[in-house]
């Protein structure tokens, strides 16, 4: 095995939060996403099917957190159900046997409501991506009542951070359709922040935002929650759903992935 290591223009304390592992498999059967570049992922994909279409792709990248924008087009104001779900996920860990993930998931009309809605969770145990709510069925519990049930299950299950869709009436479409968010996780003595953000309070470049911009969305998952103590890696992926009947188009973008420690092996 040959390794060789190859770090771009950062400090060596903030590229310690930053690392390449190993590839692993992804489970998107009809092919939905695409990767464009490290930096990059896009869907474009139409459900002629009855049923959901579900795709998730991990990346080979660690972090403790990360940045990451979503672009939703084709999202008009008139429009009054949703297309499907794009969300990103963070803290993966994962064996041939199962998955432990975060997911924070973002769409427009949902419910029939004309409005950008978001939802995170917490999974463990999945085996079965492709299964309804990533095989945790309806037995999903809530960070307030069931912690300790969540984490003394040995079954796929579900630990809802926040209720699908919470909605927010700060990110509307443009006057082409396209709905955009950007999200910042990042983790503080063991415990995530997330924050959401608007189009408008993105910098030039949109690899972070204007330092007089004001979050919309800022919540933290607690360390009892995450069961860490200081900071963590976990890898990141990117996910979606297509609704029955329903075409989803959008990107994926994570600015900052330029500044992680390269890993290759031969």
């Amino acid at each position: 095995m040959k390794i060789m290591k190859k770090i771009a223009a950062v400090t060596i304390a903030a590229a310690a939060l930053f690392a390449f592992a190993g590839c692993s498999e992804d489970d998107d059967p009809n092919e939905m996403i695409t990767k464009v570049s490290s930096k990059e992922y896009t869907i474009e994909y139409s459900n002629e099917s009855s049923e959901i279409s579900r795709g998730y792709k991990s990346t080979a990248l660690k972090h403790s957190g990360g940045f990451f924008v979503i672009e939703i087009e084709n999202q008009k104001s008139n429009q009054t159900a949703a297309d499907g779900v794009m969300g990103v996920i963070f803290d993966l860990h994962e064996n041939s046997e199962k998955k432990d993930f975060y997911v924070i998931g973002v769409n427009y009309g949902y419910n029939d409501q004309k409005k950008f809605g978001y939802y995170a969770s917490k999974f463990r145990n999945v085996a079965d991506l492709q299964a309804a709510n990533f095989g945790a069925g309806n037995g999903h519990v809530y960070a307030t009542t069931a912690l300790e049930n969540f984490n003394s299950d040995t079954d796929p299950a579900e630990l809802v951070l926040k209720e699908a869709f919470t909605y927010n009436a700060n990110i509307t479409p443009d006057e082409n359709g396209k709905i955009k968010v950007a999200i910042d996780v990042s983790m503080n003595e063991g415990a995530y922040t997330v924050k959401m953000y608007k189009a408008s309070d993105l910098n030039e470049k949109e690899d972070g935002v204007k330092e007089s911009a004001t979050a919309i969305i800022d919540e933290t998952i607690p360390a009892e929650i995450t069961g860490y103590t200081k900071e963590e890696q976990g890898k990141i992926g990117f996910y979606a759903n297509v609704y029955a009947n329903k075409t989803l188009k959008g990107t994926w973008k994570l600015p900052d992935a330029q500044n992680y420690i390269q890993v290759v092996e031969e």
